[in-house]
């Protein structure tokens, strides 16, 4: 049985090439994946897809604006037409309102500024989340926090919605495709997953396409 193809979105530092390289090392195993630039991004090429994934990266609304503004409304009708979209962190954001807005009624905000956060800046950390309900520390960078508009996945310490699935779409506020690499700090050397997490999102991807 052929592995389903993922098209991962690169474009440095907007789609970090350290959380490209992670979910290549994460999904790969089960997964043929395909490097889209923004000029990829088009139906015509997508629909020869089964996912297409948006990594985490740095990015403001304008500059998003300036990347995608040709490329919004294929995005959303490989979306609507049954192709499945994985948004980690800065990808999961681009899902929500004035991006792609991919689901009706989801709402995405900065899970640090959220006035019961545990993390109150931006720096490379791990956030005390729930997976389907088991505690774990996730590789956290400023990650975006949800309302409840599909199924629960994963949760933050303060009950905020960490991961979610709604049909096709999966967002992610955490990292779980972060590398051993990442945990270099002296804080972080021994929260390192040893790549139980790629599982968790190596089914979590399984999961969207079961969905379809």
């Amino acid at each position: 049985m052929a592995r389903p193809t993922i098209g991962l979105f690169h474009k440095h530092p907007h789609a970090s090439a350290e959380c490209c390289i992670g979910m290549i090392k994460a999904l790969s195993v089960s997964h043929r994946i395909q490097l889209l630039d923004v000029r990829e991004c088009t139906y015509r090429k997508m629909r020869s897809l089964q996912i297409v994934a948006f990594p985490g990266g740095v990015g403001e609304a304008d500059e998003w604006s300036q990347i995608f503004h040709d490329a919004v409304a294929d995005v959303r009708l490989f979306a609507q037409k049954g192709g499945v979209y994985l948004g980690i962190c800065m990808g999961a954001y681009w899902a929500g309102p004035g991006y792609f807005d991919l689901i009706k009624g989801l709402e995405v905000g900065q899970y640090i500024k959220q006035p019961n956060s545990e993390i109150k800046r931006s720096y490379a950390t791990t956030a005390d989340i729930e997976w389907y309900g088991v505690p774990r520390q996730m590789f956290f960078w400023d990650g975006p926090v949800f309302n409840e508009v599909g199924e629960v996945v994963g949760r933050y310490k303060n009950g905020g919605v960490m991961a979610l699935r709604k049909d096709n779409i999966g967002l992610i506020g955490c990292h779980p495709e972060s590398q051993e690499s990442w945990y270099g700090k002296k804080y972080l050397k021994n929260k390192w997953h040893g790549g139980r997490h790629w599982e968790l999102l190596q089914e979590f991807t399984r999961s969207l396409l079961r969905g379809v």
